[in-house]
């Protein structure tokens, strides 16, 4: 454990975009403003809740006994889920579509490249 909080503290954080569901994006507003409420007053990011929630189930995973059974059926019937995973991916991907539509224009100039 001592050896991944030193690899934690040497490595930058990854900075990645990524789609979480509804569901999940409200239990991530509920565990930031918890955590900013709290008594101690943490001043943190929508990220570093988001971190808070992820170490927690990870350190639930590797306990002894692992997940609860409730907890692995919820897990494995989100991924699942199709439906889900893929309106998931499709906001996942869009801002990738409209980023690269963005720089082929851009490359080529308003009105070029298309027919009409």
């Amino acid at each position: 454990m001592a050896q991944r909080k030193e690899m934690a503290q040497r490595r930058p954080p990854v900075k990645r975009t990524v789609a979480i569901h509804p569901i999940m994006d409200s239990y991530v507003r509920e565990t930031w403003s918890l955590l900013v409420k709290d008594e101690d007053g943490y001043d943190i990011t929508y990220s570093a809740a988001l971190n808070f929630m992820l170490l927690g189930a990870v350190s639930e995973a590797l306990k002894e006994r692992g997940w609860t059974n409730n907890t692995r059926e919820q897990a494995w019937a989100f991924a699942r889920d199709r439906e889900t995973i893929e309106q998931l991916k499709l906001h996942e991907a869009l801002p990738h579509f409209k980023r690269h539509i963005e720089e082929q224009e851009s490359r080529e100039g308003p009105g070029e490249g298309r027919s009409t």
